[in-house]
């Protein structure tokens, strides 16, 4: 087999002409006729006798169709193996060209599909972004001591109405114009809290003065700018059951409770001031990402390159299959629940995972250009700040996702943490911001 590849920049494609040898081309012919014969029936013949001649002159047509297409599939992984480019793994090739089979010549077709884009970043050090300076404040440690508190609360059953800042398990589900439950909509024992903002739908005020073992049908209209996009507009129907309403009682706030938080606290102020230090440590992270953020959006208007569809339709499919894991329902329930479709999810989702995919694109180009690599010292403590991160060890989480996975997480991790480094040094500096931790937080808020 030989092959001849053509990159195309313009729409980040290589189109690969294949040509396959006539004794091959003669060989998947005669082995797809011989299947066919040894299972025959023709009027006149019996099972499995029908004459070669016979057949092939009532089928030569198919034969040649069908010949062609298991060469194209059989060959496709030998066409996409040996590209300087790599192939967009969520896309597939397409097949622009083939010749019509004949069986005593030689067989070519063309592939189409999708290749990584080049990406070359230029201008660095003429974009610019603020400096965030992030202070921490005692109102911020004083609403991680509240966090912690109500994390900490005793639950116990409401025997009376609704009101916020209780725990209600409710079913619902959601009906048609004619009042009949949509099927894939039903939700059981979903659980909430009222005033924090956690259902899809927007219930906290819907359900307030309700009791245990009530139910009730709500409509709603959602705005168009809802910020589920995919409830974004509509008219809904609502069957709500209250099946459970609790409250939490908070623990006062001593030296006892620092101690259960954890044993290497001895009084609320050792806890007060280990939580300073950790929202230090983090304001200095996040203000950077925030920096490379904007920087990352003014380096994507300066350099422009074709992005394709498979690495769009990939980051879709993730942020649609995370949402259904948060939401612990099917992918198919939660397509039924918002009333679309997928294919109308992937053109509300399209903009925002598109920026997403440039941006991984821009850091990638930048990693290669600077050969960032990782050292073992480098590797050791962000596996041990990972691990710390998920309250394990190492050793636990390389058992749980493989050392492969692990191995591989880590990396990047340290690869884009140094690659994000390096864009903040190399960009310009803007104008310094200070903000609290509470205003920076409020400034994502606004801006989403």
């Amino acid at each position: 087999m030989d092959k001849v590849i053509d990159y195309k920049n313009e729409d980040s494609t290589a189109h690969i002409s294949v040509t396959i040898e006539q004794a091959d081309v003669n060989n998947r012919y005669e082995k797809l006729l011989k299947e066919y014969l040894k299972d025959a029936q023709m009027p006149g013949f019996r099972k499995g006798h029908v004459p070669r001649s016979v057949f092939e002159k009532k089928y030569e047509e198919a034969l040649s169709g069908e010949t062609a297409n298991k060469l194209i599939e059989e060959s496709l992984e030998e066409s996409l193996t040996g590209l300087e480019r790599e192939v967009v793994r969520f896309s597939q090739p397409q097949v622009i060209a083939a010749d019509t089979l004949n069986k005593d010549q030689k067989f070519s077709f063309t592939l189409k599909v999708e290749v990584m884009p080049q990406v070359e970043i230029k201008g660095i050090e003429s974009v610019s972004a603020p400096l965030y300076e992030i202070t921490v404040s005692e109102a911020d440690i004083e609403a991680e001591l509240q966090r912690l508190q109500e994390q900490n609360a005793f639950i116990v059953n409401r025997n009376d109405v609704v009101v916020s800042g209780n725990i209600l398990d409710i079913n619902y589900v959601e009906l048609d114009e004619n009042g009949k439950e949509i099927d894939g909509s039903a939700r059981q024992n979903f659980v909430f809290t009222i005033g924090n903002d956690q259902n899809l739908y927007d219930l906290d005020d819907d359900v307030l003065g309700m009791k245990a073992g009530e139910s009730k049908v709500i409509t709603k209209t959602f705005a168009e700018d809802y910020k589920h996009a995919e409830l974004a507009g509509r008219k809904v129907s609502l069957k709500i059951t209250i099946n459970s309403v609790k409250e939490r009682n908070l623990p006062e706030l001593d030296d006892e409770f620092a101690q259960d938080i954890n044993a290497k606290y001895q009084t609320i102020n050792d806890l007060k001031q280990d939580i300073k230090e950790k929202f230090v440590e983090n304001s200095l992270e996040i203000a950077r990402g925030r920096r490379c953020d904007e920087i990352l959006q003014e380096l994507a208007k300066s350099n422009t390159f074709p992005i394709p569809e498979g690495l769009i339709l990939a980051d879709v499919e993730q942020r649609f299959s995370q949402l259904a894991r948060q939401m612990n329902i099917s992918e198919e329930q939660l397509v039924n629940m918002i009333g679309g479709s997928a294919a109308g999810l992937i053109e509300q989702w399209r903009p925002e995972s598109e920026v997403s995919v440039r941006h991984r694109l821009i850091l990638s180009s930048i990693m290669q250009a600077e050969n960032i690599s990782v050292g073992e010292d480098e590797f050791s403590q962000s596996a041990e700040k990972t691990a710390k991160k998920y309250n394990s060890s190492v050793d636990d989480l390389t058992k749980q996702v493989g050392e492969g996975n692990f191995k591989a997480y880590i990396e990047e991790q340290v690869k884009t943490e140094k690659t994000l480094a390096l864009l903040s040094d190399k960009a310009g500096k803007g104008t310094a911001i200070q903000l609290t931790l509470e205003e920076f937080h409020n400034l994502d808020k606004q801006e989403k």
